[in-house]
Order: structure tokens, then C-alpha cells, then sequence
């Protein structure tokens, strides 16, 4: 099979127009493409290079899964920048009951005296650190309730919209003339 021959196999497996694969390759005339794909050694080569684009397709799509697996198990692994559905909502609900834990630095500062070789008295401020696990202030536990409530009123279970059973009310002091008997 010669050069112009081994075109026409190459731009005929793109598209299988074989019309405009002969005079891509160079042959000019209506029988052309008629006459090389009449040609068992022609068909053959088509056949090969489907097969060889076949089995280059099938490698990038393994490659592709591949790399698509292995990030998806690295974002897993590493919990990457972005934080999933499911892990906000973890974090909030745990914020919410209070077993998230925050850590706190105590700074406590106290006097001590010491001797000098020489006798003399030197009274010092020594600083020292401790940490602390803490639990969420209220303020923050009412916050992450709050977004929990609103992104479950968001989904719209109940048949109004926005409404999902919970009502936080504000603390109302009424005076002694409002006030029912």
C-alpha cells in the first residue's frame, strides 16, 4: 500500500466520507473512492485503524476513570477546600447540640519571687498558657440552628412553603394590666 493510499485509510476512519477522504489523499475523480474501498487490503487497513482508534478511545477512557477515581478518593481523603452537603450539615447539627468543641487559649500570669547568688530578691511576672476545650457559646448553637432550619424550610416538605414545623418566638414581657388572669 503506498503513501496516498494509507491517507485515505487515515481520513476515512474520521468521518467515513469517502469522497472527501480520496481527495483528501489526493485522488481526483468520481470512481475514485469507489475503487479503493473495493480494495481488500484498503478494507483491512480501515478495519485496523478502527480498531487501533477503538482500543485508544477505550485507554483514555480507563485513564480518565482513573484519574476521576483517584481525585474523588483524594478529595475524600484529604477533605479538600470544599466541604461536602453532607459535612455541613454535619457540622452545623454538631455546633447545634453542642459537641463540636472549640479551642481556647488561657493566658494566666502569676507573681514569682526568686533569690539572686547574691542575696538579693527579684519578684517576676511569669506568663503561662493553657488550652482549653470549650463547646459552642449559645449564640453560636442558636446560629447553626437557625441554618439548619432554614435549609430544611427551604426543601419545602410541609405544604406551605418554607414552613417546617419549627416557630422560634421571641420572649414577650407583657405588664400586669396585659397579662390574662
Amino acid at each position: 500500500m503506498n503513501e496516498r493510499q494509507r491517507r485515505f485509510c487515515s481520513e476515512y476512519v474520521k468521518d467515513r466520507d469517502a469522497p472527501r477522504a480520496a481527495a483528501a489523499a489526493g485522488y481526483t475523480g468520481a470512481d475514485a473512492a469507489k475503487r479503493l474501498l473495493a480494495r481488500g487490503d484498503i478494507r483491512a487497513a480501515i478495519a485496523a485503524a478502527d480498531a487501533d482508534a477503538n482500543d485508544a478511545e477505550d485507554a483514555a477512557e480507563d485513564v480518565t476513570a482513573d484519574a476521576c477515581g483517584a481525585a474523588e478518593e483524594t478529595a475524600n481523603e484529604t477533605a479538600g477546600p470544599a466541604a461536602t452537603h453532607d459535612e455541613v450539615l454535619a457540622f452545623l447539627s454538631s455546633v447545634m447540640r453542642g459537641t463540636a468543641r472549640d479551642t481556647i487559649v488561657i493566658q494566666n500570669k502569676r507573681k514569682i519571687q526568686y533569690t539572686e547568688s547574691d542575696g538579693s530578691k527579684i519578684t517576676d511576672e511569669e506568663t503561662m498558657l493553657e488550652f482549653a476545650s470549650v463547646p459552642p457559646r449559645l449564640s453560636e448553637a442558636m446560629a447553626a440552628a437557625d441554618k439548619l432550619h432554614r435549609y430544611y424550610a427551604s426543601l419545602g416538605t410541609d405544604e406551605e412553603e418554607g414552613a417546617c414545623g419549627i416557630v422560634i418566638l421571641p420572649k414577650i414581657e407583657l405588664t400586669a394590666d396585659e397579662q390574662i388572669n
